[in-house]
């Protein structure tokens, strides 16, 4: 760990850990990824839950994906575990992506939160959130760098044109949202957020260039401007080293803050410079009235000047943050409301294909239904003919039985016409019978052009009740067959 405060720079005490102290000059609490890999293995770390072991030794190993899967389920089963939120909090924000960053920060903000309600006053809770503002802060800076990284090739890709900068700006802005949100966890490494602070600006400044709408940047460029303000108060070798090397970047935070005597200063010149400077404004002692009412008034003017900027800055960081948790809350909704959607869509589609199954459904039950009616009219219809030529052979057999005992030959089946009649008719209509039979297609031919068995035998028992075919061979044989059945059933 380092042998100074990450806050204000100041020397760690003599008798500090070496994994965590406390700053004896500004207060702030200083701690190193040591302190919970040390706590993970310690018998502290939560002596009676397995899962918990099961997750922080995962977590030691380097497997957070692992480790945040048995700290879930410790945390399922023990919800009042300070020490697994904590490290489930540490899990999401070194495993953040640039694509879930969003997500993973509202998720390790809940964690946090949750172990602060559980155990506020613990050391290891305090640290915990210390080690996850400038944990998340790091990631961030990794996840925005990939948005600067695609805005800058978008806008190369578009052209370099009007269309081309507003598309680069849209994707620069989530790179600078997650700069933002991540000072909202209060992050306390001073070079850390320095840092941050000037890759903010400097993509604002890269903005600017590709004439990006301004209204659209200017609260981003007026935070980090703040955050650097801040940190120079305390570090200001911080901000030379990151100026040092950078003209463009020195030339443009000398320009912003030219009200601001001392930044300027600590910029443009070097340290021994500033230290000369600072020997050679050291007032000289007068004895004056006039001289001491000068020096009040200054004061005066200076404290005054203060307070109205401090004010000033702190309404602007609260308007600056309600802008962001309202855009954040926006894209939230919208978010919700295109998941709504897209179930009503899935939700609709399922209706419509439940509907057109079970239309296909009853389709093929009525033409099934109408299938069997058919069928059982085609039994039917057989039944009657087979009925009524069981009948016709019943007749004839009688009328053959009467013939014989009367004396009429056995061959006259059907009755001859009195004799009343002309028999000249009678003798005339025999050959033409006879012709048109012998002339006109057969019965089997007649109905050879029927699609099934069933169809044919109806069409020939039909065609056999005719006065031209009852008394041809084919007919008589048909007649008796379906006589013989009729009998067998």
């Amino acid at each position: 760990m380092s042998s100074r405060c990450k806050s204000c720079g100041a020397p760690a005490p003599a008798d500090a850990l070496r994994s965590s102290f406390i700053c004896d000059f500004c207060g702030i609490k200083n701690v190193s990824e040591e302190y919970f890999n040390a706590y993970a293995v310690s018998g502290d770390a939560g002596k009676a839950n397995r899962i918990l072991q099961l997750g922080l030794s995962a977590y030691n190993s380097g497997d957070l994906g692992k480790a945040e899967d048995h700290l879930k389920a410790c945390v399922t089963e023990d919800d009042q575990n300070a020490v697994a939120w904590i490290y489930l909090a540490l899990c999401k924000a070194m495993s953040v992506k640039a694509a879930h960053f969003e997500k993973s920060f509202i998720e390790a903000k809940d964690y946090l939160s949750k172990a602060l309600k559980i155990d506020q006053e613990s050391e290891f809770v305090q640290f915990g959130a210390i080690t996850l503002g400038n944990s998340f802060l790091a990631s961030s800076a990794k996840s925005a760098k990939y948005y600067f990284d695609t805005a800058e090739k978008k806008y190369l890709a578009f052209g370099e044109n009007k269309d081309a900068a507003k598309s680069a700006s849209a994707e620069a802005q989530k790179g600078l949202i997650a700069l933002r949100v991540a000072f909202d966890l209060n992050p306390t490494d001073s070079a850390l957020i320095a840092s941050v602070s000037c890759l903010g600006i400097d993509q604002c400044l890269n903005l600017e260039e590709i004439k990006a709408p301004k209204e659209e940047i200017q609260s981003y460029k007026d935070f980090f401007i703040k955050r650097l303000c801040e940190i120079h108060e305390k570090r200001p070798d911080v901000i030379q080293e990151l100026v040092n090397g950078n003209q463009k970047r020195k030339a443009y935070i000398s320009q912003l803050l030219e009200t601001r005597k001392p930044i300027k200063q600590s910029i443009e010149t070097t340290p021994e410079q500033q230290k000369t400077s600072e020997n050679a404004s050291t007032p000289v002692s007068g004895s004056g009235s006039q001289q001491k009412m000068i020096i009040v008034a200054a004061i005066v003017v200076l404290l005054v000047s203060g307070l109205g900027y401090a004010w000033w800055s702190e309404k602007k960081a609260s308007e600056e943050k309600a802008a962001q948790i309202a855009l954040m809350e926006k894209r939230k909704a919208e978010e919700e409301h295109q998941r709504r959607l897209l179930e009503e869509k899935a939700a609709a589609e399922a209706k419509a294909a439940a509907e057109a199954k079970a239309a296909a459904e009853a389709k093929a039950a009525a033409e099934s239904q109408m299938a069997i009616e058919q069928q059982r009219k085609a039994e039917e219809e057989n039944r009657r003919l087979i009925a009524e030529a069981e009948e016709r052979g019943r007749r004839d057999a009688i009328r053959q039985a009467e013939a014989k005992r009367v004396g009429i030959p056995s061959n006259a089946s059907s009755p001859q016409p009195p004799r009343s009649e002309q028999p000249t008719q009678g003798v005339a209509r025999q050959p033409q019978q006879q012709v048109q039979a012998n002339t006109s297609p057969s019965v089997k031919e007649k109905c050879a052009n029927k699609s099934n068995p069933i169809s044919i035998a109806l069409c020939e028992a039909r065609q056999c009740q005719k006065p031209e075919w009852i008394d041809t061979p084919y007919c008589k044989q048909l007649n008796a067959r379906q006589g013989q059945q009729v009998q067998q059933q």
